[in-house]
């Protein structure tokens, strides 16, 4: 039998047992090299270290270097958790030792890279790797989501009103007293007609600063600090304002700056406000309806036109030839025509639809899901038979796992408005509420109403 050149790898985090102390796992490498005609030529020892990705490793470091310069022909440990806590990190260094043809070998574990079953076991462990970092990837998902759902925890940041104080259990959201009393200030003026030119024109010559240290505040940077919902004691998440099961806003009552009837009046002044209203990538005034309203001939949105003096819904498709019946309809007429259609509704409560998940089926699932996760932690110390098994038995949850059906149910929930109210506020969010689309279509002729070629496809809800 040719003798190798063999490295032993050695790690420790803490004082334990005898049989994983520094020493015992020496006698498990030497005892393996003995029956393999070889000698351990080099120990590498982290006594002390943990086995996690991102604590540095000065021993296992020097291993990968002298591994990576072609130093050995196989390097031993006792068992795959020595070489790192996740099969991640033992398949990483197994793919580098590969790269110059070096063996590795978990003693105990009872796997050898250069053998048919070693190989065998490598598949089977990859497939367990990627189920750990899926499940991680979960865990850190949940996480999240559950910080998200507890608005005082504090995520990034602090916007304009608040600060980051640091607790027990972390770092928490509060409100920074001078910059609330700054911002209910600019609410109010807002409200009694102010602009965002002016009230930036303001805040600057006060030497006021942005949540970002920033002594300079832009006519948008105060429009966007003002709409911010963290000042009603909402949270966002990618844009969007964190809701609960039932589809309503999550508020913490500690967190809110601007009180609801503040937050309302408001709303209703900005959304009045014509000089402030969105605007288009070509800088025109979107109109009130704009992405609601589409063209019968192609089904597709109709774009703002200005002709003639006055603004009109118009078919933009007809002039790439992708449609051969486009629509136009003055914007003022159409509007009108739908406002007069909306007044039947305005007495009528506004129910807002949301999906929730049924919950006995997501806790077997999170009960299967952490039952696969503890026999996939096994595995990295587990030997060979047990491999086998657990394969088997992992294999057999995750299907239960996957048969479990989550099933949705749709709950209707009172918003406490009527559309009248809500049309009031802010009438293109009523529209969007009742209606899935406006459809218009050519005019057969220059007299024809408005009522003839115009379709309200209303949401059925029901």
């Amino acid at each position: 039998m040719t003798s190798q050149r063999v490295a032993g790898y050695l790690r420790l985090s803490v004082s334990t047992d005898e049989s994983t102390s520094i020493d015992g796992q020496r006698a498990v490498i030497e005892r393996w090299a003995s029956t393999q005609g070889s000698e351990v030529t080099e120990i590498y020892i982290d006594d002390g270290f943990s086995g996690s990705k991102d604590i540095e490793r000065p021993a296992y470091d020097r291993l990968c270097a002298d591994v990576a310069a072609g130093l050995y022909d196989a390097v031993a440990v006792k068992s795959l958790d020595r070489l790192g806590r996740r099969l991640r990190a033992f398949l990483e260094f197994v793919d580098l030792a590969a790269t110059v043809g070096c063996r590795v070998v978990a003693v105990e574990s009872g796997l050898d890279t250069g053998t048919p079953t070693g190989r065998l076991m490598l598949s089977l462990l990859s497939v367990f790797a990627e189920h750990e970092a899926a499940a991680m990837g979960e865990r850190q998902k949940v996480s999240q989501a559950q910080r998200r759902a507890q608005p005082a925890r504090a995520l990034g940041a602090p916007s304009f009103g608040f600060r980051n104080v640091k607790r027990d259990g972390g770092t928490f959201r509060e409100i920074d007293p001078a910059q609330a009393e700054i911002a209910v200030d600019l609410a109010h003026r807002l409200i009694d007609g102010s602009s965002f030119s002016a009230e930036a024109r303001r805040l600057n010559d006060a030497g006021v600063k942005s949540s970002k240290g920033a002594a300079y505040f832009t006519a948008a940077q105060v429009s966007q600090l003002i709409r911010n919902p963290a000042l009603r004691g909402m949270r966002t998440h990618k844009g969007e304002v964190v809701r609960d099961a039932d589809g309503l806003p999550i508020v913490n009552d500690d967190l809110v700056i601007i009180p609801a009837a503040l937050w309302r009046d408001l709303d209703l002044a900005l959304t009045r406000r014509s000089d402030h209203a969105p605007r288009t990538r070509l800088g025109r005034e979107r109109l009130a309806y704009q992405g609601i309203v589409t063209c019968s001939g192609c089904g597709k949105p109709m774009a703002h036109s200005q002709a003639n003096g006055y603004s009109a819904y118009r078919c933009t498709r007809k002039i790439r030839r992708e449609c051969t019946s486009a629509a136009s309809v003055k914007a003022s007429v159409l509007d009108e025509f739908v406002d007069e259609q909306m007044q039947p509704l305005f007495a009528l409560p506004v129910i807002r639809y949301a999906e929730v998940a049924d919950e006995n089926a997501l806790q077997r699932r999170a009960f299967l899901a952490t039952e696969i996760d503890g026999l996939a932690a096994r595995i990295a110390s587990a030997c060979g038979d047990e491999i086998l098994d657990l394969a088997q038995r992992i294999s057999a949850l995750r299907g239960e796992h996957d048969s479990v059906e989550v099933k949705h149910n749709v709950t209707a929930v009172d918003t406490g408005e009527t559309f009248g109210e809500v049309f009031a506020r802010d009438r293109r969010a009523a529209v969007e509420q009742a209606v899935e689309t406006i459809q218009v279509r050519q005019a057969k002729g220059s007299h024809e109403p408005i009522d003839a070629r115009t379709v309200i496809v209303w949401r059925d809800e029901g």
